[in-house]
């Protein structure tokens, strides 16, 4: 269907955008656009502001997706480190001495070596390793209270010393239970013997005491504690 230029009159096709004989656009007369010269209407160059947005949002994602990369590992790292730690011998010192402070026998049986506490009862009878802990605790407990002159606030630690064995001997000692005690000590993949310096605080007074013999014992990849005071607390 044939139109009309709504400038001059002139007919033109249904495809021309522009009057082939004044070159008005079609639809520019009473509008806002301005008139251009007859012949093809060159495009206008786009503004650079559109072309850098695009990179920069990308930039900016990528980087963003590095930061979180990184949190990330940090976090994972957190979490190794803090799971390093509770399977230390750091960690099993630090219940018992929270076992200590509590006069928390039950607390202390669950820390102690399983392989320990069978060559004792063994040596000394059923349910004679249970026993000892809870006269070792109490006493204990009641000495401290005495000295801080009151209820014991905290109980702190420090390593004296510490005398690690060595792989040859380790394996001496395992035969040495396997062979002497009905204990099987398979399990078992480290010892060492430490002496613990404990700092105890009361509301206004404060005292120390050593731990002597304390016997760290790994099984089954965890730290276990084991002590045989049974000439002092029988």
């Amino acid at each position: 269907m044939a139109k009309f230029c709504e400038n001059c009159g002139a007919a033109m096709d249904d495809g021309d955008a522009v009057c082939g004989q004044c070159g008005t656009p079609v639809g520019s007369v009473g509008g806002t656009a301005p008139q251009t010269n007859s012949g093809a209407v060159n495009p206008q160059p786009q503004a650079n502001n559109g072309e850098h947005k695009a990179p920069n949002a990308n930039n900016s994602a990528f980087i963003g997706k590095i930061v979180c990369a990184v949190i990330a590992l940090i976090v994972v790292i957190g979490i190794v480190n803090v799971v390093g730690k509770s399977s230390s011998y750091d960690s099993v010192l630090k219940k018992m001495v929270k076992a200590i402070k509590n006069d928390d026998t039950d607390a202390f049986i669950n820390i102690s070596s399983q392989v320990g506490q069978a060559i004792h009862n063994e040596q000394y009878g059923e349910g004679s390793y249970e026993d000892m802990i809870d006269n070792f605790l109490e006493t204990k407990l009641d000495n401290y209270e005495d000295q801080v002159d009151g209820k014991v606030k905290s109980i702190t630690y420090k390593i004296k010393d510490k005398q690690e064995i060595t792989d040859r001997k380790l394996k001496k000692l395992k035969d040495t239970i396997s062979d002497q005690y009905d204990v099987d000590a398979d399990d078992i993949s480290n010892m060492m013997n430490v002496t613990l310096k404990l700092k105890i605080r009361g509301k206004d007074e404060t005292t120390k005491d050593d731990l002597d013999n304390v016997v760290l014992i790994k099984e089954k990849g965890k730290w276990k504690v084991y002590i045989d005071y049974m000439n002092d607390f029988n």
